[in-house]
């Protein structure tokens, strides 16, 4: 009966569209005998065949194959096989780490820590998940302290820019502020050069001014060093006296007996 509804399959036209067909990387079905094969959905382990979703119908329809365990296409089936005992490999074995049949797991496993096959995969689904999560919150927790070290560089930068700014504005007003007593003491040094400079041309012009009126005659030849000074000194006593003017009156010059000449003498 079974191998009628088989045949009975393959005789019956798959429905071909693009989306089912198997690609490079998909397991093909085993049943398809066209020679493009459609895409597995299924492979089941007792049977170790792989069926696309046309084939697979029977094993929802017929009551014997419904007691077959299906599970995700593979390209090995064989390895869910047990060689020793030729069973389908239902337990796991936490000792080992291994997939075992059930005579297994009362032959070489009997102490072992056993259990079927799909409370295994429960069990490291629910831990996959738990890790999952732990490591979606590192990854939140990460991207939060690169947010926050973000911020704080973007802070830095604006502090640093200030800083900047401060530091420009002080110097520019450093500047501004020397830049305005170099001006005054520009000022203040032009004045006082224009000041001097002014007394200077006074003094000179009145030097010049003065000194024509003032010669006076050079000394006798005759004379003693510093006999013309007396007698310049001396003339307005001279005058006094009844000198002529221009007359430099000769004092010492002669002998200690002989004295001035007198008026009444030269009359």
């Amino acid at each position: 009966m079974l191998a009628g509804l088989v045949e009975q399959l393959n005789l019956e036209a798959p429905p071909t569209t693009d989306n089912c067909h198997a690609g490079p990387q998909d397991v093909p079905c085993d049943m398809c005998i066209r020679e493009r094969k459609m895409k597995a959905v299924k492979s089941c382990l007792q049977c170790l065949v792989s069926y696309c979703e046309f084939h697979l119908q029977p094993h929802s329809d017929v009551a014997v194959l419904k007691k077959h365990q299906l599970a995700e296409p593979s390209w090995n089936l064989q390895k869910n096989i047990c060689y020793e005992h030729n069973e389908v490999k239902k337990m796991f074995c936490r000792t080992d780490q291994t997939l075992v049949c059930v005579l297994c797991c009362m032959d070489q496993h009997e102490d072992h820590v056993t259990v079927t096959a799909s409370s295994e995969a429960v069990e490291r689904r629910r831990g996959l998940k738990s890790r999952k999560d732990q490591l979606l919150k590192a990854v939140k927790f990460k991207e939060k302290g690169k947010d926050w070290l973000v911020e704080e560089d973007q802070a830095i930068r604006r502090s640093a820019e200030d800083a900047v700014d401060q530091i420009a504005e002080s110097i520019n007003n450093v500047i501004h502020r020397l830049s305005k007593k170099r001006t005054k003491m520009e000022q203040l040094v032009t004045g006082q050069t224009k000041c001097s400079s002014k007394t200077s041309l006074d003094s000179i012009t009145a030097r010049t001014v003065t000194s024509p009126g003032m010669a006076q005659p050079g000394p006798h030849p005759g004379a003693r060093p510093g006999v013309g000074t007396r007698m310049r000194a001396s003339g307005g006593r001279a005058s006094a006296h009844g000198a002529r003017p221009g007359t430099a009156r000769k004092d010492n010059v002669g002998p200690p007996s002989c004295g001035p000449t007198t008026r009444k003498g030269i009359r």
